[in-house]
């Protein structure tokens, strides 16, 4: 969903929706899973989101925030069963197979031009954004609570805002400064806070 809604919508206007997947996780968990968050939580996550906001400045995209909410309360309740080794071997795979038929389908042009960097960008993705990435979240949420999970998910805007600066040179202005700090302080108070019994 996130990669169709951003054929109709720019770039900014979608982080900007992925960051609010910490209050969509949040919500989700008090509509759905019956968890309350605590005052503490839903600031951070307001706060998160205002600075995702001002960092960047669709309704697929919006779409897309709920099911990540969906994903990180399902995977919190299957990893107090599996080890996070296995978890993440397993949605890797069904992923793929479920994925596939959806892939087959939306996919515009087949044609592929293979490169060095284009080989080295596909084992990134794999190995860095898929494998490790995954296995290292799910290792994370199996040990903290996932309304603090979700904070963590406001990051991922920031690291893509700071790595296209260091990789691309872009340039940010103050107010987006402003919003990277904000998306960095309500991560960080996430954790020093007490671990919830």
């Amino acid at each position: 969903m996130q990669f169709i809604g951003l054929q109709y919508t720019s770039a900014s206007s979608a982080a900007t929706m992925i960051g609010i997947e910490p209050l969509m996780v949040i919500l989700i968990g008090q509509l759905f899973f019956k968890e309350k968050a605590s005052l503490t939580i839903w600031l951070l996550g307001i706060i998160a989101f205002i600075g995702v906001f001002l960092l960047v400045g669709c309704l697929l995209v919006l779409a897309s925030t709920i099911v990540v909410a969906l994903w990180l309360r399902l995977s919190k309740s299957v990893l107090g069963n599996l080890n996070p080794k296995v978890y993440t071997a397993l949605s890797l795979q069904l992923g793929t197979l479920i994925g596939l038929p959806f892939m087959l389908l939306l996919v515009k042009n087949w044609n592929i031009n293979f490169s060095y960097s284009s080989i080295i960008a596909l084992l990134y993705l794999g190995i860095g954004c898929s494998l490790f990435a995954n296995w290292a979240w799910n290792k994370g949420l199996s040990e903290t609570e996932t309304n603090k999970s979700g904070i963590f998910l406001a990051l991922e805007p920031v690291f893509g805002v700071l790595f296209s600066i260091i990789l691309l040179n872009d340039s940010l202005s103050i107010t987006s400064w402003v919003g990277v700090a904000l998306v960095i302080l309500s991560a960080a108070v996430c954790l020093v806070l007490p671990k919830k019994n």
